[in-house]
């Protein structure tokens, strides 16, 4: 099997790696021929103690990970920063809060990932953004319905599987003061839509098939009373008062 690459973007929320770590290195790692691994720790969910903790978390089981541990976290910039490291044909892109629930196997990935298909989301997708296939559109109003728009790819920063050239080639095009995913779509950034709309984004699961993973980091956000906020396109936090 040719190799792939791993990327991994944390927050300082040992707690939540160490799931994401243990369900993966059981239920997926195993099914690849694993390269190199790139990770980025942000400051965020916790202080230099906790992303020590992750760095040795990751260590365990990628030894020689290349861990970059920043000072400011800026999610932007970390997407940015791992989408250009891999040197495999395609990569394995993760988050730190989300926990693998069933096997994925490579070559499940290398019939998918072909042609025009770009990224290959683990996500399972909304009825509204796929309808009877794999192929992912960002949903559109049609009162009282949504509906697929078939102009607009729906590529993601969650957990997927992405070819290397593409990902280095959408990290060069992103704005790094906007969020990274909300700009692919919302029309402050024109160039990166544009270039977008020649490829194709796709599911592993169809909406109506069991989810290959969970996200946990909703459950962690809602006990610490955190909130993901966008405003005018940038990517922030609040704490939630009461």
């Amino acid at each position: 099997m040719n190799l792939v690459d791993v990327t991994l973007l944390c927050g300082s929320r040992p707690e939540l790696l160490k799931q994401t770590l243990d369900t993966f290195s059981d239920k997926v790692f195993p099914n690849f021929s694993i390269g190199n691994v790139y990770v980025n720790i942000d400051l965020h969910g916790g202080g230099t103690s906790e992303q020590k903790k992750c760095s040795t978390v990751v260590k365990k089981i990628f030894p020689d990970a290349q861990i970059n541990l920043t000072v400011k976290p800026n999610f932007t910039k970390a997407v940015c920063y791992l989408w250009r490291k891999p040197q495999s044909k395609y990569f394995l892109h993760l988050e730190d809060d989300w926990i693998a629930l069933s096997p994925i196997f490579q070559k499940s990935i290398d019939a998918l990932l072909i042609k025009k298909v770009k990224q290959v989301q683990i996500v399972k997708p909304r009825i509204e953004q796929s309808l009877l296939g794999r192929k992912r559109w960002r949903p559109y109003s049609i009162s009282p319905l949504y509906l697929p728009n078939l102009k607009k790819p729906s590529f993601a920063t969650s957990p997927s599987f992405i070819e290397s050239d593409f990902a280095n080639k959408v990290a060069l095009r992103i704005d790094k003061n906007l969020n990274p995913e909300k700009q692919m779509f919302n029309g402050m950034n024109p160039e990166l839509e544009n270039f977008l709309q020649q490829y194709i984004s796709t599911a592993l699961v169809k909406w109506w098939q069991p989810p290959k993973i969970t996200d946990i980091g909703r459950d962690w956000l809602l006990k610490n009373r955190i909130e993901n906020t966008i405003i005018n396109g940038k990517h922030g936090y609040k704490r939630i008062s009461g």
